[in-house]
């Protein structure tokens, strides 16, 4: 590859650090060659973390509960006057924000904060059943505006949001519900169209390792077939120990729970720029191998890029993400699953086609029966792409990025929706998630971004 390829995280080259989102591999997936990819973030603020107490509910004013959520201010170099940049909370633990090149252009004060239920953003009694209805996109956003409001106190500063992957959305999304609050959002690989049964996912990602190896998609869907063709000849738990998942042996959705696993794992690689990897590993073994070559090769790309440790997760447990006790409060596994599993969805099911990277034991009905297994709940994306537009936001000033080799972008915005909603794709051998892989030189849609935000500002 060229010396010029880096790995970015979302927005982190031309605006503020902040440690959250799926911009990055998220902490179950950081133990192997995957993560190494990705640089430390740029020297973070010094700033200590400061607590805005919000209301658990936003929308009943007679309920007095509270929740501490963490923010960061970074105002080295901020003007008198000048604009806030809120930095979305994404579905992990967040940390300092940095002020960066657009905040210095435009003397503007860079502000994050934690989503909340996640890292130390987490009410009293935690991630407890009763508390999790809390933990929805609505709260999220007036979250996003109560932090604003306090920062802003009795000025009139303009706002302007900024986020990737989900937190892309909810960026996409503060501007659609609070317009007097935020001026603007730019929002990459941003996930706005929440989709329940979620086949495109695979589209993408058979597409993309078909260039520039016309043979890896074929390897992939060919690692995944021998997969369940063990599965159909019952030697399940002997291949759930094979990839060190034993705590899946014998659980009531414990076959669901490992064909989410292995397919998470090779889809991340494409996801965050690595499908090179991936097709390299997979080229690995001859073309004709047997079945238990195809698995063992397969097992050695995942504990390669993950740890051993990997499918044996909580966040693939459904057991473990619906004991309280054993998923961890800060870490995001039960908190994003519940997300998904009450309102955004985003499951990935097999298509039917030759297009299909996973097992075809991933089929819908299965993927919500994880949800009312672990939850008692089942999403209903309709709601929310009422409320906001799903793939047509209903607002204006957005500018949205995508990447070509993203999977998430077919839960995205794919076109431009006149002025006031433009839109710019990236394309490269290797382009994914909020720009991870992309070559330096390649700037044409984030110069397009300062742009916008400059025009919003005006």
């Amino acid at each position: 590859k060229s010396p010029m390829l880096v790995l970015r995280v979302c927005l982190v080259l031309v605006l503020a650090t902040l440690a959250s989102s799926l911009s990055i591999p998220p902490p179950w997936a950081r133990g192997g060659s995957l993560m190494s990819k990705f640089p430390p973030k740029l020297g973070a603020s010094v700033a200590d973390a400061q607590i805005l107490h919000v209301p658990l509910d936003h929308f009943n004013m007679s309920d007095p509960r509270t929740l501490p959520l963490r923010y960061w201010i970074d105002s080295s170099v901020a003007k008198e006057g000048g604009p806030i940049f809120i930095h979305m909370g994404g579905e992990a633990a967040a940390g300092p924000v940095r002020a960066g090149p657009r905040e210095e252009a435009h003397g503007a004060v860079a502000v994050g904060y934690e989503h909340r239920f996640y890292g130390e953003s987490v009410p009293e009694g935690e991630l407890e059943r009763d508390n999790m209805p809390y933990l929805s996109v609505e709260q999220n956003l007036a979250d996003a505006k109560a932090v604003v409001e306090h920062v802003r106190g009795s000025g009139t500063n303009a706002a302007v949001a900024f986020g990737g992957s989900y937190s892309g959305a909810t960026c996409a999304w503060f501007r659609v519900q609070y317009p007097e609050t935020v001026a603007g959002c730019v929002s990459e690989s941003g996930v706005v169209n929440a989709i329940l049964n979620f086949t495109e996912f695979d589209t993408v990602i058979a597409q993309a390792t078909s260039h520039p190896d016309t043979e890896c998609s074929g390897r992939l869907h060919a690692a995944f077939a021998a997969v369940d063709r063990a599965f159909f000849a019952g030697h399940n738990d002997t291949i759930k120990k094979q990839f060190n998942a034993s705590n899946l042996v014998g659980t009531p959705n414990g076959d669901t729970d490992f064909m989410y696993a292995i397919a998470d794992a090779t889809a991340m690689l494409d996801q965050y720029g690595s499908k090179a990897e991936l097709c390299a590993g997979l080229q690995e073994i001859a073309p004709d191998a047997s079945d238990d070559e195809r698995i063992s090769n397969l097992g050695d790309i995942i504990n390669k890029a993950y740890g051993s440790t990997f499918v044996s997760g909580c966040f693939y447990d459904s057991v473990c993400v619906r004991d309280r006790t054993k998923s961890g409060s800060g870490v995001g596994e039960r908190q994003w699953r519940w997300q998904k599993c009450s309102q955004l969805a985003y499951l990935q099911a097999a298509p039917r086609n030759d297009l299909r990277v996973r097992s075809e034991l991933l089929t819908l009905d299965v993927l919500l029966a994880q949800c009312d297994f672990m939850f008692g709940v089942t999403p209903d994306t309709s709601i929310i792409n009422a409320k906001f537009g799903g793939a047509n936001p209903k607002g204006t000033n957005i500018f949205f990025i995508n990447y070509s080799d993203d999977p998430w972008k077919a839960a995205s915005v794919e076109h431009s929706e006149g002025a006031s909603l433009p839109f710019c794709m990236t394309t490269c051998d290797g382009c994914g998630h909020c720009g991870a892989g992309v070559p330096a030189n390649l700037t044409k849609c984030e110069d397009s971004a300062s742009d916008y935000v400059s025009l919003w500002l005006k």
